[in-house]
């Protein structure tokens, strides 16, 4: 009778564990969608060339699904032909982060690469 309930308690978690994955899984696929939606200019330092948000919101979607991180480009910020001071990036990846939020109801949750300053965002 107990190695009947263990087994059930086990079966329930593991049937769980799928649910979660599954509406994860939909989630993410549900804001690769919509990626668009929410999306700003961003430019690359140097070149000053326009792009929108959303070509590397898709990219960190995608490594989501893998169950891996993304880590923000460098070199990015919100405004044309200004100097990649550090409150120029640190604008870039708020508005970069909270942008994800919306995607997918939920803050990443970030990780500060040590030495170099990058920041990887996890999907928790």
């Amino acid at each position: 009778m107990q190695s009947d309930i263990t087994s059930m308690k086990s079966d329930i978690s593991a049937i769980k564990s799928l649910l979660e994955e599954e509406s994860r899984q939909k989630t993410l696929e549900r804001a690769i969608q919509h990626v668009a939606f929410k999306s700003f200019p961003c430019y690359r330092y140097g070149n000053d060339m326009r792009v929108m948000s959303n070509e590397y919101a898709k990219t960190a979607l995608k490594q989501f699904m893998f169950h891996r991180g993304y880590t923000i480009p460098e070199g990015l910020l919100l405004l044309a032909n200004c100097s990649p001071s550090e409150a120029e990036k640190m604008a870039f990846r708020d508005k970069f982060i909270e942008y994800i939020g919306i995607l997918t109801k939920r803050k990443p949750r970030q990780v500060k690469k040590y030495g170099d300053g990058k920041i990887t965002i996890y999907y928790q």
